[in-house]
């Protein structure tokens, strides 16, 4: 079965709260980090009848050591109906350790989207 080209980019977009804790470069680099495994989870999970882009937004907290607590999608603001897909960005975001916050307390990344294209010629990376 041919693979298909497939690929994501990330856009963060934070509150000013998040951003009093963190660095936005930090959260992006970290997430960065694990781009591999999350086109690993496009590829795996995208079907000739997926949408040619999709937008899966996630909110998460990072605690005072770094793990990601209360990981959750905002359904208003993706498209994403693809389940496993989902599950799988959740996975993979979810085990990121994080850099402790600057501020020694949990901090919230309010809406962080990941903007997922079936063809890798009209991905416009954001990084």
């Amino acid at each position: 079965m041919k693979k298909l080209d497939a690929t994501l980019s990330t856009l963060l977009c934070f509150t000013a709260a998040g951003c009093a804790h963190y660095n936005q470069e930090t959260i992006r680099a970290s997430v960065r980090n694990h781009k591999p495994q999350l086109e690993a989870c496009v590829t795996s999970n995208l079907t000739p009848s997926s949408p040619a882009k999709d937008t899966l937004t996630l909110t998460w907290e990072i605690d005072e050591s770094g793990t990601v607590k209360q990981l959750t999608a905002i359904e208003e603001k993706s498209t994403l109906t693809n389940e496993p897909l989902k599950k799988c960005f959740m996975d993979v975001i979810g085990a990121i350790k994080f850099e402790i916050p600057p501020s020694g307390k949990i901090t919230t990344i309010d809406s962080y989207p990941f903007y997922i294209y079936k063809d890798r010629q009209k991905n416009k990376s954001a990084e």
